[in-house]
């Protein structure tokens, strides 16, 4: 029989029922959201605690943090029988409420804060996290494309098996099949509308030709006579298309795919639905925003590089964050490009401006600005030996200039490009065979890598600060920018389309 005291406020007899079920109930799911019974009499309603109910609310936690630790099982896979509701609408706040207390029942009795996999969506997985007042916080994260969650990462669709998930379906997207299957077309081009006849590829008693200005289109010409470096074609051609997402290539003689950049934060404007967000002009996904402003061309263009607005750091709690890269798997083909000014010269802090690290993990990608300095350091890993980590450093940098960065891996050269404004390029490259691994932590921008010590609990490890200055045109490829388009880079260009 329960026993409550006359001026005990309902709220907390709800909450010590709930505990007190909690603790008494069966576990037949350890790692599962729990639902209070509905009494025929009365039923349970959750409330949200008010301002007034504040202290008493935390005077009872405290009660249940004194309480000794429950016996646990071993966590149950996700299946039949779990009270999950996976709701098709992911804006739907029961999705939120289930995942807070899905990441409730993972931290109580799995691993602790963490990230776990989202039972709703294999493509999915949840950050687990407390915050300042130890309430939990579930975020939900997505794997990059082509990638499923498989504990305690994303891997290839084809390897992950998604067992306390949902699986899409298909579970894999379709991949376009280069050179096949392309339906030929009624339309005919002069031979004079095609590039030189030297380039073309003769196969099959036909020159697979491109056209000048039809990049994703290619020509099949008859040929009368077709030996080496002899090429003979009729006046008109039939048309194939090599589809969306591909052109024709004739180095190869076949249909490439052709991609553009997987992100671009060119900072001309804000997202329009939440000022607190930049949106990337690709995909459109958002950069969490953390008191970083907008420095515009018109009041102050020496701060703007390309456009007509730039990101404005200002030091000490200012940096932006892209979760669309926590735990992306970067692999053997990547560049990453950008725009940044220094500023406060004369002050020798070194200052971070971009990372995928955090104060758990060191990065496999990062830059860092010293007066005069640019740092990179770059971690590769192979099937042989450990870990190889590289770094880059630039020298004799002027201060408070636009500096041009391009960073490009192909899977055996890390390359750096600097480019000043005199337009001298400096080069650095390193060959270092493998992959860039992936960390569960998001890109950052001019986020500083300072944790505190875990035995003074203030002394910092690093001395690193959040960047003081401004960041422009940042751009991110899923492969390996060709010195032509690097060049294009420099003139502000963006999103520049290759063959992947």
């Amino acid at each position: 029989m329960l026993l409550f005291s006359g001026n005990m406020s309902f709220q907390t007899q709800v909450f010590l029922i709930a505990l007190m079920c909690l603790c008494m109930g069966n576990q037949k799911s350890t790692c599962t959201p729990y639902a209070l019974r509905e009494d025929s009499s009365r039923r349970l309603k959750r409330q949200v605690i008010n301002a007034d109910s504040q202290d008493e609310f935390q005077s009872v936690s405290s009660l249940a943090q004194r309480l000794p630790a429950l016996a646990t099982t071993p966590p149950s896979p996700v299946g039949s029988g779990i009270e999950f509701s996976c709701d098709k609408d992911p804006s739907n706040s029961s999705i939120l409420l289930n995942a807070a207390e899905f990441c409730k029942k993972c931290i109580e009795t799995r691993n602790g804060v963490g990230y776990y996999e989202d039972p709703c969506d294999c493509r999915n997985y949840l950050q687990c996290d407390r915050d300042a007042d130890l309430r939990i916080v579930a975020k939900r994260r997505q794997c990059a494309p082509g990638t499923l969650y498989e504990n305690p990462v994303c891997v290839s669709c084809a390897a992950a098996s998604c067992s306390q998930s949902l699986a899409p379906s298909p579970k894999c997207p379709k991949e376009l099949k280069n050179g096949k299957d392309w339906p030929p077309t009624d339309h005919c081009h002069s031979a004079e509308d095609l590039i030189n006849t030297d380039t073309c590829c003769c196969l099959g008693g036909f020159s697979y030709c491109p056209h000048v200005n039809l990049v994703t289109e290619y020509f099949l010409k008859p040929v009368y006579n077709c030996e080496p470096g002899v090429t003979k074609c009729d006046k008109t051609c039939c048309q194939k298309s090599c589809g969306k997402g591909a052109a024709f290539d004739p180095s190869v003689c076949r249909c490439v795919s052709v991609r553009g950049a997987i992100g671009v934060f060119d900072f001309e404007q804000r997202n329009i639905s939440r000022k607190s967000e930049f949106l990337s002009k690709v995909l459109f996904y958002p950069a969490d925003n953390n008191r970083v402003s907008l420095a515009e061309k018109s009041t102050a263009p020496q701060e703007v590089k390309h456009g007509q607005n730039s990101a404005m750091f200002i030091g000490r709690g200012g940096d932006l964050e892209i979760p669309r890269f926590n735990n992306y798997y970067w692999g053997h083909d990547v560049s990453i490009t950008f725009w940044y000014r220094r500023q406060a010269a004369l002050e020798l802090v070194e200052r971070e401006l971009l990372h995928n690290g955090d104060c758990e993990q060191d990065p496999s990608i990062r830059f860092a600005s010293r007066p005069s300095e640019l740092l990179g350091q770059f971690l590769v890993v192979t099937n042989r030996g450990p870990p190889k980590r590289t770094d880059l450093k630039f020298t004799n940098l002027g201060n408070n200039e636009y500096l041009g960065v391009v960073f490009v891996y192909n899977g055996r050269n890390l390359t750096v490009y600097v480019r000043r404004e005199n337009n001298d390029v400096e080069v650095q490259s390193v060959y270092s065979p493998g992959n860039i691994p992936s960390t569960l932590a998001p890109l950052s921008l001019g986020k500083a890598l300072k944790c505190p010590d875990n035995a003074s609990g203030d002394k910092p490890i690093t001395q690193t600060g959040n960047f003081l200055g401004h960041v422009d045109d940042l751009q991110i490829y899923d492969r390996s920018l060709t010195l032509d388009q690097i060049q294009r880079i420099w003139t502000g260009e963006t999103d520049i389309r290759g063959i992947a």
